[in-house]
């Protein structure tokens, strides 16, 4: 199918600003803040601990240093064996760690909105439009998102599980629902909030009779 001369400059245009903006986070992902958003620090001292005690450890928030884990193990145990290809855990890379764990963040969301335009266009939708929702999704995301912090893999699971649905729904295979159940469970052990997107999957499936 021809695309139109309007079209073709529309998608160059909003290309041009998602690089751009993709480059704007890459450049936030080296600053020197502690926290871009989300409380940073948290992520960084439980990473800490795993190379120090090989595991989690986790004291009571009413002992000394007070502190507590925000969020379920897989992923502070997830970006600690990637960073162990990297770094050895010492104080003096608390710097590269922070940008390595943003880094990784960002590869999610992308990953994230590819998943987002492959789902748009299997429902048909032309490329512009396809486009211009990955535009609006990409750009109205936080900070937190990008941060190093369970968000962006949180983000990519649920990209994915979306994907397996409309995947589903239109050529339903047994191997889908397999998946589906697969990167929903994933997803729980990332962030337990990630069950929401298993109800909202569920409500789409029986809507379309599908399960």
């Amino acid at each position: 199918m021809k695309i139109r001369a309007f079209d073709s400059i529309s998608i160059a245009v909003l290309y041009f600003i998602i690089g751009i903006v993709l480059i704007i986070k890459i450049y936030i992902a080296f600053s020197h803040t502690s926290d871009l958003a989300g409380i940073e620090e948290a992520t960084f001292y439980n990473i800490h601990k795993i190379f120090v005690y090989g595991k989690l450890y986790c004291t009571s928030p009413d002992d000394f240093p007070y502190t507590i884990t925000p969020h379920t193990p897989f992923y502070y145990y997830f970006i600690t064996s990637l960073s162990k290809l990297f770094f050895n855990g010492s104080q003096s890379e608390m710097y590269e760690q922070y940008v390595f764990g943003r880094l990784v963040s960002i590869f999610f969301v992308a990953i994230s909105m590819l998943l987002i335009y492959k789902s748009l266009r299997i429902l048909r939708l032309n490329l512009l439009l396809s486009i211009i929702l990955v535009f609006v999704a990409f750009t109205s995301l936080d900070n937190h998102i990008f941060s190093m912090r369970p968000d962006g893999l949180k983000l990519l699971i649920s990209c994915l599980y979306l994907y397996f649905i409309i995947r589903y729904l239109i050529v339903p295979r047994r191997t889908y629902l397999v998946l589906m159940g697969i990167v929903v469970s994933i997803g729980f052990f990332v962030k337990q909030d990630e069950i929401l997107i298993s109800a909202v999957g569920s409500i789409i499936l029986l809507y379309n009779k599908k399960i």
